[in-house]
């Protein structure tokens, strides 16, 4: 969430999305800008009127997964998200992940060589399994459109398996 990132989600917003956004990272959020976002250009800091983020500098692994979760997770269940703009791929794999665990019935075990990434992200998956059922599955279908800025072949984190594949087509564009 940089200053470049802020004029994306005005550009968004101004053309009519509703947005909302996390970072791509636990290190690059620029905290004034992110701030700047959530209050928006009618808004005061104490009364807030711009886009819902979920993003600050020097976040755990544990706050960066749970901010994609909150991120993904829209104010009205029945409307999720359509679209992905997502940097690095991460957003793509919290929502393909959780829709093939969500159907094998079971979010599978860390392994003990695992990096601590892919252990707080199983973790995560874990705890929302039994209180969010079907969830994961609700928002890959929905979704008409994914943007990463990763190579074609890479999803997601290095360390972990390639997640799962979107429910129907998809229209994707990986840009560099």
């Amino acid at each position: 969430m940089t200053v470049q990132t802020a004029v994306l989600i005005e550009t968004l917003t101004s053309l009519g999305a509703e947005v909302r956004w996390a970072s791509c990272n636990i290190f690059s959020t620029q905290d004034h800008a992110a701030a700047a976002v959530v209050v928006g250009p009618h808004g005061t800091p104490e009364e807030p009127k711009g886009v819902p983020v979920f993003a600050w500098k020097g976040e755990t692994l544990e706050e960066y997964w749970w901010a994609a979760e909150q991120m993904l997770t829209w104010p009205d269940p029945d409307k999720p998200a359509n679209m992905i703009l997502d940097d690095g791929g991460d957003a793509t794999m919290l929502v393909l992940r959780g829709m093939q665990y969500e159907k094998a019935g079971v979010v599978p075990p860390a392994e003990e060589d695992d990096s601590a990434e892919w252990k707080v992200f199983l973790n995560l998956l874990r705890n929302r399994f039994e209180s969010d059922k079907g969830k994961w599955t609700k928002i890959a279908e929905s979704v008409q459109g994914v943007t990463e800025e990763t190579p074609p072949v890479c999803c997601g984190s290095t360390s972990s398996p390639r997640p799962a594949t979107w429910p129907s087509r998809r229209s994707t564009s990986t840009t560099r």
